[in-house]
């Protein structure tokens, strides 16, 4: 019998060589063509090509096939050259005298981005033949004219731009733990399976769901999609279910009993079902649960804790959810009586940016996880976690967290502050009066917490902390003065304040007469008292961006309103306006 012989020693895929031995025994090379195989004759040995270019014809048909391939969902492909379509048994094998260089080059050339094929001569049935592999791709590829295929079945359809850009998408954001894993099923934690088990029965439950849980290993692997279409275990399967392999951990806990101090280190393994509820114990353990208290009247009281427990889930989860399992290095959690911070490998998902964390739709890096781990109720798909952050830590009187990205990673801070109790009393009495649904969203604590700490909030400030577009962020606006939370300045809606009612909840009643004004008449009256002004001042105290201040006073200086100090600075952060009479 027949071996397929490669010159370097390299091994066909038992695809091909099936194939080849099918066409040797009389079948021909068209009817075993697939998703990810196909062959193709040599024109310069075919007898129709006779009188046509024939280098041309073979590089138009690699272009196509080899772009064709890449773009489809079946993996890494292949095409065997020299091999006559429609030629039964081993007249079948023609062979070529093609360079595996030159077929490279012509392919690398020919498409955008520059495809990088692999080619070797293969010695079959007395024939010389060229194996081309077209690598899992990692994005989408095209013709330099702007064509692209893909493959479906064993024909080539042309992409929609709507096809091609989910496609980019998906390669952009590849998911590592949908693969086939290493392990067996028999090697899951017993341990870690009933915890799953217990988990989804629970979530069942809560959402009034009726059907029994599995008892069976598999069975519940089956249900939590853990496992592939072949029903072998995925590597989502050994990161929830299994420890970790010896060297790698889960989670490294170090906690610190004061600032910057040395740190107690703590080193989790466990599987992820058990390593996330044992960090959360953790932190919560090492965490103070009250750092102050809100009177709220009435006899009712709410203690703040150091940090609140909906933004450390959120931040853990995140972590440990969408983090590239990939890195070997561990998500890690530094802990200090004023400071939680969590660290993760790998950079935020494709489409996910610092200015959109809190608007874009989810993009899970892992797929096959986050689903299992939804199923669970241990993560919400819809939500990113950070508007969920941003929500906790608002409500209690803290700012915002801090997110700091790399491309190798992604790190939350949540700090515990002193805890603002105005603020938190205002945010408890205007949801008495007005309903959680419509207070405690993160829209409308951004804006309240940017009106509480100053007089107005101008159309492009609220687009920058929201991360919104203009017309959503009118459209929220006036959503907040239909509720009766804020009021424009004027008819241009480009400036909000506090209704009376809201400053009044938020125990604000002194400062009405401030908030009254619009930008331009609050600099003017500034500037009419006789009081110079700083647009860098100016901004920091009415919390807009130092831009929309600096753009005003030039306006009111063409108005002869206004007219920079001539003994001082003329330009810079320093410069002094004042009245322009």
């Amino acid at each position: 019998m027949s071996t397929p012989m490669c010159p370097n020693g390299h091994v066909l895929p038992q695809e091909i060589v099936s194939a080849l031995t099918a066409i040797r025994e009389g079948s021909i090379a068209d009817a075993q063509e697939s998703e990810t195989l196909d062959f193709k004759e040599d024109p310069a040995r075919s007898a129709k090509a006779t009188g046509r270019n024939q280098d041309a014809g073979l590089v138009e048909f690699l272009l196509d096939e080899c772009v064709c391939l890449a773009n489809g969902e079946g993996g890494d492909a292949h095409i065997l050259l020299g091999v006559a379509d429609k030629i039964p048994g081993p007249a079948a094998f023609t062979g070529t005298d093609r360079e595996p260089a030159w077929l490279v080059e012509k392919v690398f050339n020919g498409t955008k981005p520059n495809l990088r094929v692999e080619a070797e001569i293969v010695s079959y049935e007395g024939a010389r033949l060229v194996w081309i592999r077209i690598p899992t791709a990692l994005t989408v590829y095209e013709r330099t004219r702007g064509q692209a295929t893909r493959r479906v079945g064993t024909s080539c359809v042309p992409l929609t731009d709507a096809e091609r850009r989910a496609l980019i998408a998906t390669r952009a954001n590849p998911d590592f733990t949908a693969a086939v894993a290493e392990s067996e099923i028999d090697d899951l934690d017993p341990l870690a399976v009933a915890e799953a088990r217990s988990r989804l029965a629970v979530r069942r439950s809560v959402t009034g769901q009726t059907d029994p849980v599995p008892q069976t290993t598999n069975g519940l692997l089956e249900e939590l999609g853990l496992l592939t279409k072949n029903k072998e275990l995925t590597v989502a399967a050994e990161i929830l279910l299994m420890p970790m392999p010896p060297g790698r951990l889960s989670v490294r806990h170090l906690l610190r009993t004061v600032p910057a101090g040395d740190p107690r280190v703590q080193e989790i393994s466990s599987p992820l079902i058990l390593a996330f509820r044992e960090i959360l114990d953790r932190i919560s353990d090492s965490a103070s649960q009250e750092i102050d208290r809100v009177d709220l009247g009435g006899g009712q009281e709410v203690p703040l804790p150091a940090f609140p427990s909906r933004a450390v889930d959120e931040a853990v989860a995140n972590a440990l959810i969408h983090r590239d399992w990939n890195m070997t290095a561990p998500v890690v959690v530094d802990q200090s009586p004023r400071i939680l911070m969590v660290w993760s490998p790998g950079p935020l998902p494709y489409g996910v940016t610092e200015e959109n964390l809190l608007t874009t739709v989810s993009h899970p890096r892992n797929h096959k996880l986050m689903a299992a781990m939804r199923m669970m109720g241990l993560a919400e798909e819809s939500s990113r976690g950070f508007d969920r952050m941003w929500v906790s830590m608002l409500a209690t009187g803290r700012r915002a967290p801090e997110v700091e990205i790399t491309q190798s990673s992604v790190q939350v801070t949540l700090s515990a502050g002193r805890p603002d109790k105005d603020f938190v009393l205002g945010v408890h009495r205007l949801t008495d009066m007005h309903g959680a649904e419509v207070v405690q969203s993160v829209f409308t604590l951004i804006v309240l917490r940017h009106l509480f700490d100053h007089p107005l909030i101008t159309l492009r400030e609220v687009a920058s902390q929201t991360q919104q577009g203009e017309l959503s962020v009118r459209e929220g606006m006036d959503w907040l003065g239909d509720m009766g939370l804020v009021q424009p300045v004027s008819d241009s809606a480009q400036e909000w304040v506090l209704t009376d009612q809201s400053r009044r909840l938020l125990g604000q009643d002194d400062e009405g007469t401030v908030a009254a004004v619009s930008i331009q008449e609050w600099l003017e009256a500034k500037l009419n008292s006789g009081a110079g002004v700083l647009a860098r001042d100016a901004a920091e105290e009415l919390g807009v961006d130092r831009a929309e201040i600096t753009a005003i006073l030039r306006h009111l200086r063409t108005l002869g309103r206004a007219k920079i100090d001539p003994e001082g600075p003329q330009r810079g952060p320093s410069t002094r306006w004042m009245a322009g009479r």
